[in-house]
């Protein structure tokens, strides 16, 4: 268990830098409250989303948990250093690199798009 909390906490403290350069970004563009406002309003719906995942997978069968469990912990247990060196790593280059940023934002708008374009072809074929 002491993995897992080591884990956790790095990854707050990734979702933190995270905030952080958002606000550090949306400084230049709006006035220093409402980019706090904005990073706060980012942080409540990150959560909700947690909370949302968190409800769906306690409805899930009692296996399938369990099998993602293991996967996890044998994993977890099996790269300990990889796991904290990775999560370290992302961090740092989310918090600190404008590109890795837009890098991401730029994925996830390609990625987005993509299922898009997917979902409309398999509308028109119905």
């Amino acid at each position: 268990i002491p993995i897992i909390v080591l884990v956790f906490a790095l990854m707050v403290v990734g979702l933190g830098f995270l905030i952080w350069s958002l606000y550090l970004y949306l400084a230049t563009l709006l006035s220093p409250p409402s980019s706090a406002l904005a990073s706060g309003l980012l942080i409540i719906v990150i959560s909700l989303c947690l909370v949302f995942c968190a409800k769906i997978s306690m409805t899930r069968t009692a296996s399938h948990k369990s099998a993602i469990n293991n996967l996890l912990s044998s994993w977890l247990q099996n790269y300990p250093t990889e796991t904290v060196l990775a999560t370290i790593a992302a961090g740092l280059l989310v918090g600190v690199s404008s590109d890795v940023r837009r890098s991401i934002a730029e994925a996830a708008t390609w990625l987005l798009k993509q299922n898009a374009s997917l979902k409309d072809s398999s509308d028109q074929s119905k």
